[in-house]
């Protein structure tokens, strides 16, 4: 497998990820609300794209792992400098919004406090915490690196217990009858989860210098489809056994993380792009940083424009929310000194 290839698909998971992200955030209204279920002839249909959606965050781990688990050189000047690059979003989206409210009046917080607040969940920017959880696995990267190189086999261990832990929580989680014990851990800190990933898409990527994915593509394709099936009808009946409908207390079930390594697979494995089709991926790629910021404010203005009703006005909202983020992103990647703030 070639290198631009496998650079390609990798892009393609970023740009899965990406419009995954936002069917995550803009599907919940349309079939749960002030923490009841709706009722219509279309909620079924919302939760499968909902549920359609839990790849996202899994996958922005994996391609991060895949690539600097195996780095060739890997330094804390490394480390430092790609967490300062993730810091000037979060303080320049922030201060954007704090602004405002100094100068009405509105402010609540300190600006410092905001920061931190978007880091754990909290406040305009709360999709900030998957930063902040990245940050967190930027610190542990050195240590995964050396891990990886020092020993193939101990590296796989490590994984195994964290994906053990993983499962185990998840386990619990069905027969303990209690609410998931994931809701007392903010996702930011939420690491067993974060590592079980990342290190897959580590291992992934040591191995596909070994193995060659594009052999296994008809397969990969079959698993792939069944599995999203299996997975949407488990997630939707999951959501009344555990009370709970959130995508993101399945990223610990075996059948969640099975699906989502499989997809993974499936996107390496893809080789054949035509040149306009790799422009496409390659530019969402770019911009999956920036519109993973953004979204969250062209979601606003739809949530002005639409009442969150029905199927149709879901995907007109996923598509219209993607396109929108994307040419923001795209116009702020372009005008100097603000750039930064999209483009990671």
């Amino acid at each position: 497998m070639s290198r631009k290839r496998r650079i390609v698909g990798v892009d393609l998971i970023k740009v899965l990820a990406c419009f995954s992200v936002i069917m995550l955030h803009v599907s919940m209204p349309f079939f749960y609300s002030d923490g009841a279920f709706k009722v219509g002839n279309t909620i079924v249909l919302s939760k499968t794209v909902y549920y359609l959606g839990t790849s996202a965050v899994p996958l922005f781990f994996m391609a991060n792992g895949f690539f600097l688990v195996n780095r060739a050189k890997m330094s804390i000047n490394y480390v430092l400098n790609k967490i300062g690059l993730i810091m000037i979003p979060i303080l320049g989206w922030n201060l954007i919004v704090f602004i405002p409210k100094i100068i009405l009046k509105k402010n609540e917080n300190g600006y410092f406090e905001t920061v931190l607040g978007s880091l754990i969940q909290k406040g305009f920017f709360f999709q900030f915490w998957f930063l902040g959880a990245l940050i967190i696995m930027l610190f542990l990267v050195p240590i995964l690196n050396k891990i990886m190189k020092s020993s193939i086999k101990l590296y796989v261990i490590v994984l195994i217990i964290f994906l053990i832990i993983s499962w185990l929580i998840d386990l619990y989680n069905h027969f303990s009858g209690a609410i998931p014990l994931q809701k007392n851990v903010i996702q930011t800190f939420r690491v067993w989860t974060w590592i079980s990933y990342y290190m897959s898409g580590g291992l992934i990527g040591n191995l596909i210098k070994k193995i060659n994915f594009i052999d296994f593509k008809k397969q990969l394709n079959y698993f792939s489809v069944v599995l999203t099936v299996l997975t949407i009808i488990y997630s939707i009946y999951n959501a009344a056994w555990i009370s709970n409908p959130f995508a993101e207390y399945n990223y610990d079930n075996i059948l969640i993380f099975i699906w989502i390594v499989t997809i993974f697979l499936t996107c390496i494995s893809t080789t054949k792009f035509s040149k306009h089709s790799t422009k496409i991926i390659e530019s969402i790629s770019k911009y999956s940083f920036g519109i993973y910021i953004v979204h969250v404010i062209a979601l606003k203005i739809f949530e002005k424009v639409f009442v969150f009703d029905g199927i149709f006005i879901n995907l007109i909202t996923i598509v219209g929310v993607f396109l929108i983020s994307w040419l923001i992103t795209f116009v702020i990647s372009k005008t100097p000194y603000v750039n930064k703030l999209v483009v990671f």
